[in-house]
C-alpha cells in the first residue's frame, strides 16, 4: 500500500510502500536526498542520514581561480584600449566627417528623465509584492524557475530540477507542496481558471490538480 510523509529536513512529501507488517522500512527524499526512517505508530519519520556540503573549504580555491580569471579577461581589454587610445588620433578626423548629429526625435520612452540632477533611465515594472527565501524548506527556493497564478489568487512556483512545486495564497503565505517526475526539468507551467495546473517535462505536458498536485491526464 502506498503511504506518503512529509520529509522531516526539507518539507517535501516522501512516498513509500509499506508491504511488511512491523519492519522497520527507510526511504529516500527525491527532493533533498535525505535517507530516512519512515513513520510508525509510536515514532515520527526520522533523518537517517543527509549530504551536507561545506563550501568554506572551498573558498581558497575558489578566490585564487577567480583571480587568474579576472587576469586573463583583463589582459585583453587592457590591450584594447591602449590600441584605441592610440589610434584615436587617426580616428578623430575621420570621425568628425562621418559621423551625423544625433537624431533629436527620440521616443519619449527611450529618453533618460532628471532625478536629482543625474539622469535615470525609466523603470521596467513595479515590483507589488516579495515573499520567500533561499533554501530548501517549505516557502524557500533553490531554483525555481517557472511561476503561475490562477483565479483565486494561488500562486504556483516551480523548481527546474527536483519536481517540487509549491502552493502560495495570494499574499505569498506558503500553503502546501508537491512533486512531479524528479529526475527531468521542469521547463514549463501554467495554470487556468478551475486551478488546473499545466506542467511540461521530457517533451509531455501533464495535468495536475493544483491544490493536492494530483495527475488528472497527460
Amino acid at each position: 500500500m502506498l503511504k506518503t510523509f512529509d520529509c522531516p529536513k526539507c518539507g517535501a512529501p516522501v512516498n513509500y510502500e509499506k508491504d511488511v507488517v512491523g519492519a522497520n522500512l527507510t526511504a529516500r527524499c527525491a527532493y533533498c536526498g535525505s535517507s530516512l526512517s519512515v513513520p510508525d505508530g509510536n515514532r515520527p519519520a526520522q533523518i537517517i542520514s543527509q549530504v551536507n556540503i561545506d563550501l568554506r573549504d572551498a573558498v581558497p580555491t575558489i578566490k585564487a581561480t577567480t583571480k587568474w580569471i579576472l587576469l586573463i579577461v583583463l589582459i585583453p581589454i587592457v590591450g584594447v584600449v591602449i590600441s584605441v587610445i592610440a589610434m584615436g588620433g587617426f580616428l578623430v578626423p575621420w570621425l568628425k566627417g562621418s559621423v551625423s548629429p544625433p537624431n533629436q526625435n527620440v521616443a519619449p520612452a527611450l529618453r533618460s528623465l532628471p532625478f536629482g540632477g543625474k539622469t535615470k533611465p525609466e523603470s521596467f515594472a513595479k515590483q507589488l509584492m516579495k515573499f520567500g527565501s533561499e533554501g530548501i524548506g517549505a516557502g524557500m527556493f533553490k531554483d525555481a524557475r517557472a511561476i503561475a497564478v490562477d483565479a483565486s489568487g494561488r500562486i504556483y512556483v516551480g523548481e527546474y530540477i527536483g519536481g517540487r512545486i509549491q502552493v502560495f495564497d495570494a499574499e505569498g503565505k506558503f500553503i502546501t507542496q508537491w512533486s512531479v517526475d524528479s529526475k527531468m526539468p521542469l521547463v514549463g507551467m501554467a495554470a487556468d481558471r478551475k486551478g488546473t495546473v499545466y506542467i511540461v517535462q521530457r517533451g509531455v505536458i501533464s495535468r495536475h490538480e493544483g491544490e493536492t498536485g494530483k495527475l488528472l491526464s497527460q
